[in-house]
């Protein structure tokens, strides 16, 4: 019965993970020209980037993996046990792998 409770806990981490990736690299895609499509507005800045330097395009995977995390933390929670620190390693892996 605990063999079967854990395989299917991991099989539910690997189907929010993989989906995961195909979020994060949508809507970091899509970052990409939020701001133009905004008509430039300034609070839209803070999340997506505003010009071509590195820093700015460290935006476009930073925050959509960051709400992604977010939602993903609701429905995995009582599979994990360090979940919050795994997300703050690959937040962090994101943006020195980037650069």
């Amino acid at each position: 019965m605990e063999e079967n409770h854990i395989l299917n806990a991991k099989r539910n981490i690997q189907k929010w993970e993989l989906i995961g990736i195909a979020v994060i690299a949508s809507l970091g895609a899509m970052f990409h020209f939020v701001f133009e499509w905004s008509g430039e507005l300034p609070p839209i800045g803070v999340i997506a980037p505003v010009n071509e330097s590195v820093f700015e395009h460290l935006k476009m995977p930073y925050w959509p993996a960051l709400f992604y995390a977010a939602i993903e933390y609701r429905h995995i929670r009582d599979y994990t046990q360090n979940f919050i620190i795994a997300k703050t390693a690959s937040l962090y892996i994101i943006g020195v792998g980037w650069i």
